[in-house]
């Protein structure tokens, strides 16, 4: 479908390729033509498109969200656009942190980029990447969700990872530290979940059978 846009615009979220704030809602025009919505997401100050051909499609903040626009160039710190990225890669679905994106792709393997101060990438590092980086392949990931420095994966087989910032306990391995740098079976939840997962800034809730 099309899709439409309103409130803070500052960071060039809305997607109408300005920084004004609409106070009504507006389409934006990216999506008027051929190109239609699947779903859509929003992150702090970003919001993330899925088209219905499998595309994903960015606009918004993001220091290390958008790749190169010429090759020399810094990185874009905002596209007030909706950003097609990755062309060539199909999306299943994607998930917005405070400053990172978790994307699952149509294989199932999961990928991350964007900030990573709090090891919210799952790569094993602290390192900032504006390159998406494949830290959960071949495990039949069904759906994602973020927190604001936290991740979580749920596979087909029920079970599900986490990974990221740990500090309130979002991680569910008990009291292991305060992060965690790379995927993680949660196993009290072993075999039991067959719905939803989602996550507020610092805290989760999943569905089981």
């Amino acid at each position: 479908g099309r899709l439409f846009t309103w409130g803070e615009g500052n960071q060039g979220q809305l997607g109408h390729g300005s920084l004004d704030d609409l106070f009504m809602p507006k389409a934006v025009g990216a999506f008027d033509g051929p190109k239609k919505v699947k779903t859509v997401t929003c992150g702090a100050t970003l919001t993330a498109v899925i088209t219905q051909e499998g595309d994903l499609m960015m606009c918004g903040l993001g220091d290390n969200l958008f790749a190169p626009t010429k090759e020399g160039e810094n990185r874009a710190s905002c596209s007030t656009e909706p950003m097609h990225m990755f062309p060539g890669t199909k999306v299943k679905q994607v998930a917005c942190g405070r400053g990172h994106v978790v994307m699952l792709d149509e294989a199932g393997d999961v990928w991350c980029w964007g900030n990573n101060n709090y090891c919210q990438l799952g790569d094993g590092s602290n390192t900032n990447s504006h390159i998406p980086r494949c830290v959960m392949q071949g495990k039949q990931v069904e759906s994602i969700a973020c927190g604001r420095y936290h991740t979580l994966a749920a596979a087909t087989c029920g079970v599900v990872y986490s990974w990221g910032c740990g500090e309130s306990g979002q991680l569910g391995h008990g009291a292991t530290g305060p992060l965690g740098a790379v995927p993680k079976m949660m196993t009290a939840l072993t075999d039991r979940v067959c719905g939803q997962i989602t996550c507020g800034e610092h805290h989760n809730c999943v569905i089981t059978s």
